[in-house]
């Protein structure tokens, strides 16, 4: 057996009026948007594609840009090659300076100390001499001494 529906009362199509809008209203919300001879007009204050590609033209794109990168990257390698070679340069320079001012000043201290390297030299010589003297005059007096004492005994 079938169920039958109950029959719609005056307050079910009150509450169903309630949930859903009205003419009015439908038309008062869909006023909000655009509608197709709207459109059409407003689209003719946009640019066509073609238009965008005329004004586009003289703008740098992706492979410019690219070609452009490549190009400043050269650039780059080629300023970094050449300020270390200058710098390399400089460096040779102040060795060179450097160099010369020790080779001067090596020669001025040798010029200086070498006399005073003679004269201890010639120092540690006399005193090598006056020691071997010395000894020899010590020597002949121990043998005088000791031929005294031989004739003192006698």
């Amino acid at each position: 057996m079938k169920q039958s529906n109950p029959p719609v009362t005056q307050k079910d199509f009150e509450s169903f009026l309630k949930r859903h809008m009205t003419t009015d209203e439908v038309n008062k919300m869909l006023s909000k948007y655009t509608t197709k001879e709207e459109f059409e007009k407003e689209i003719n204050n946009y640019p066509t594609k073609k238009e965008l590609k005329k004004a586009l033209a003289n703008y740098t794109t992706n492979g410019k840009l690219r070609k452009f990168e490549e190009h400043l990257g050269q650039k780059l390698n080629d300023s970094e090659k050449m300020f270390f070679a200058l710098i390399s340069l400089k460096f040779e320079e102040m060795n060179d300076h450097f160099a010369n001012l020790l080779t001067k000043n090596n020669s001025r201290i040798l010029t200086l100390v070498d006399p005073l390297l003679k004269e201890l030299e010639t120092r540690q010589q006399d005193r090598a001499i006056a020691a071997e003297q010395s000894i020899r005059v010590q020597a002949s007096l121990d043998n005088h001494e000791h031929r005294l004492r031989i004739i003192e005994q006698s």
